[in-house]
């Protein structure tokens, strides 16, 4: 599995505008009885959409809402491996240093 090498996953899909967006961003933890472990960090939520005059959906509105913050595991594998602490505690400001 995947969640030693790099634990974080994003999912992308082709919207009713024919966009794609990331959907979700995740960061998996783990695998407990063959199941995935982990936190969603970010997901595209849709506001509103505009229709053409046939009712087509023809563009989706949206933006990306952080809903978790990363593992404390993953802020010192980021900061061990030369992301700069400063920078990873204001992208993270909640995430206590193990």
């Amino acid at each position: 599995m995947c969640v030693g090498a790099w634990p974080i996953m994003v999912f992308k899909k082709q919207l009713k505008d024919n966009s794609r967006k990331y959907m979700e961003i995740f960061e998996a933890t783990g695998v407990e009885n063959g199941k995935l472990q982990g936190r969603m960090l970010y997901r595209f939520v849709i506001s509103r959409t505009e229709r053409d005059e046939r009712g087509r959906i023809v563009k989706v509105h949206g933006s990306h809402q952080r809903v978790g913050t990363i593992s404390p595991e993953l802020f010192c594998r980021l900061r061990d491996n030369g992301a700069p602490e400063s920078e990873l505690y204001c992208l993270f400001p909640e995430v206590k240093d193990k």
